[in-house]
């Protein structure tokens, strides 16, 4: 099936595109960047054009259930996304313009306390630190002895400004700089929803667990392959991987680590503990921890079919799809909208503009809670408005669906 995208619209997100000459020179993947089998993939979907000599490929390994471009930008461009161009539009560089919500705060620092750490003055590392809403956790729990490093210059400024001294503007690349400037290495090291955006996951970890003393724990974490939305799982380029409970547990066996899985985090997250010995988490409340689940060929599947399911329904005519939604009790992400509807939400959006730029900041709930429910129905709670206008038809050459935009690029959601 050919999918035509007609327009598209996040709050969040824009566009980038690609040409053909771009994705004629991505690196491909020779194994899978979890649990590095060779040549155990399958194509999921497809994008670029029809006429493309190469498209970008998005696979699913049958062993572990990773999800990923299997030729994403190369990591030169990555790296220089992540420099310049990441969430710069946003104000980040403002500390007043992104203070964290107490949610987000709480996540990394309740987790350290149901693993039992209960010295303050461990050593604890952030690596994609973002603008410090977890460290800000940690040091409202007592845990002063907080570090932490970002890619992103605007989001380092934001978080040195909360912690002078105790940031760096670089990537884990450099993480063994941190241990050699304050001369021990690292009790706790986490990243939070970071891994997903790192070209080749495997070379973070063993970075990682290089810095880690004797007895220390890796936190790790990401979108849920199975709870994340379909759409983005295809389009939101800044997320290169999708990992299973099994794929995680498989990444950390490649250097010797175990893992646990805590049980606080959002619906559609994986929250996991990385240890090499069982004493290094003697202390932790085991009940709020489970182990890896092995993902059966029907939960692999089931994942498979869930990425494609917005690609492979026949509309000939336009359809409009909104996603961000939480999972539906048929397992979809998404929801067809009507044309009065998405007349409705393009209202909505307008007066939600105008109330951002008044300062009206209450009726963001309101939004949320009350008129996206009035307009797309009670069947699912929708996180963020989102839509995007599609039409789709037979592909011969190939039983893969393929993604197309109407401009003739390969075009992805960014940040």
């Amino acid at each position: 099936m050919l999918n035509t995208i007609t327009s598209i619209y996040h709050p969040k997100f824009s566009l980038i595109s690609f040409s053909q000459d771009d994705v004629v020179h991505f690196p491909f993947h020779d194994s899978c960047p979890a649990c590095d089998a060779v040549e155990r993939d399958r194509t999921v979907l497809r994008l670029g054009q029809p006429s493309w000599q190469k498209t970008v490929i998005i696979s699913q390994c049958i062993d572990c259930g990773h999800v990923y471009y299997k030729n994403p930008p190369p990591p030169d461009f990555i790296l220089r996304f992540y420099n310049t161009l990441w969430n710069k539009n946003r104000g980040e560089a403002n500390v007043d313009a992104v203070t964290p919500k107490r949610s987000m705060k709480c996540k990394i620092a309740s987790m350290v306390v149901d693993l039992g750490f209960n010295d303050k003055t461990l050593p604890i590392l952030d690596v994609g630190c973002g603008h410090g809403p977890q460290l800000s956790g940690l040091w409202e729990t007592g845990f002063k002895n907080v570090y932490g490093c970002e890619q992103s210059m605007y989001r380092a400024i934001a978080a040195g400004k909360r912690f002078p001294g105790r940031i760096f503007n670089f990537g884990y690349q450099e993480i063994p700089k941190i241990v050699d400037a304050t001369g021990m290495p690292f009790q706790i090291i986490y990243m939070n929803h970071v891994l997903e955006h790192i070209h080749t996951p495997a070379d973070a970890f063993k970075t990682i667990a290089g810095c880690l003393r004797d007895g220390g724990v890796i936190i790790i974490n990401v979108p849920d392959v199975i709870g994340e939305a379909a759409i983005n799982q295809a389009l939101y380029l800044p997320h290169l991987h999708s990992f299973a409970t099994a794929s995680l547990a498989a990444l950390g066996a490649r250097y010797g680590f175990k893992c646990r899985f805590w049980n606080g985090g959002r619906y559609d997250e994986l929250c996991c503990v990385f240890f090499r010995e069982e004493a290094a988490i003697n202390g932790a409340d085991m009940a709020r921890f489970r182990t890896a689940q092995t993902l059966t060929k029907n939960a692999i599947n089931a994942v498979f079919n869930k990425i494609r399911q917005p690609w492979t329904e026949d509309s000939r005519r336009i359809v409009t799809l909104s996603w961000d939604v939480r999972k539906l009790s048929n397992g979809r992400t998404f929801i067809k909208i009507s044309r009065l509807q998405k007349r409705l939400l393009s209202l909505l959006e307008r007066i939600g503009d105008f109330a951002l730029r008044s300062r009206l900041v209450t009726i963001k709930p309101i939004f949320r809670r009350t008129l996206l429910p009035l307009v797309l129905g009670k069947q699912c709670t929708h996180t963020t408005l989102s839509y995007l206008e599609y039409y789709n038809s037979p592909l011969a050459s190939d039983d893969v669906p393929m993604i197309r935009f109407v401009d003739g690029t390969a075009s992805f959601l960014i940040k």
